[in-house]
């Protein structure tokens, strides 16, 4: 089997798709399998589908009169917490909330 990049995949879909050919007859013309084909098309799709950074979660300490609070950015949620909070909590809150859909 030859081993083909990403980009060699894409423009195999490309030209599939400029070809007005059904996936079977595409394939035996390039001598593909179409099972694999469909296989990879879907597997790039999903793959370009996915985000390509996590999301940053930003954290501070800050110190308000009597009080020294941690506080949590995700998005438009901001949390403030006492610095009392155990740390495996927050390590636990923050790795949550970077991959939540805030």
């Amino acid at each position: 089997m030859i081993r083909r990049s990403e980009d060699q995949w894409r423009e195999l879909f490309e030209a599939h798709a400029r070809s007005g050919l059904s996936v079977a007859a595409f394939c035996r013309e390039k001598k593909l399998s179409a099972n694999y084909f469909s296989l990879r098309r879907r597997q790039l799709l999903d793959e370009s589908a996915k985000p390509k950074a996590k999301p940053f979660v930003a954290a501070r300490v800050s110190a308000l009169p009597l009080l020294t609070v941690i506080e949590v950015q995700a998005g438009a949620v901001r949390l403030r917490l006492p610095e009392s909070v155990p740390a495996g909590w927050l390590v636990e809150l923050v790795r949550g909330l970077s991959h939540a859909d805030v």
